[in-house]
């Protein structure tokens, strides 16, 4: 009926996976590394509201994490971290970040940019998770392309 055989849009599949891989590598290798440089050389200190904290509330929403939340100058930013962050929270229930005073929806706890975080490695394991199934796709789509239709007698 004029439809195309199903192995013709089996390479979009492994082209968005790769897409996602090459996005994820770009953000933890060249974009979070820049922001977290820009907080450390131009931020200034502001207190990080900690909105809550349980299982499923961190970044990857599987483990115990939290939400947190800073107000620059009206410019309200939230974000999820995957660890417990209460224990650095002082006597008001905040604790310690930084924003980035020329873009102040961006900001980040003290600690991370000191620490400068973990987002370049994060990122390789995620875009190596994201391309390995890329290549199993694209390895099932040409074996199966290439498999002889079989007679059914």
């Amino acid at each position: 009926m004029g439809t195309r055989p199903p192995w013709r849009n089996a390479w979009l599949f492994p082209l968005g996976f790769l897409l996602a891989a090459l996005a994820v590598l770009w953000h933890g290798v060249v974009t979070s590394p820049r922001e977290y440089a820009d907080l450390a050389h131009r931020g200034v200190p502001v207190r990080v509201q900690i909105l809550g904290c349980g299982p499923g509330q961190g970044g990857d929403s599987h483990g115990y994490g939290c939400r947190l939340s800073t107000d620059y100058e009206g410019h309200e930013h939230q974000w999820r971290v995957d660890r417990d962050i209460r224990a650095q929270a002082g006597p008001d229930g905040a604790a310690n970040g930084v924003a980035d005073p020329q873009h102040p929806g961006r900001s980040a706890l003290a600690e991370d940019v000191d620490h400068r975080s973990a987002a370049p490695v994060r990122a390789v394991l995620t875009a190596g998770f994201f391309a390995a199934m890329a290549a199993l796709l694209a390895a099932a789509g040409l074996r199966n392309r290439r498999r002889p239709e079989q007679d059914l007698v």
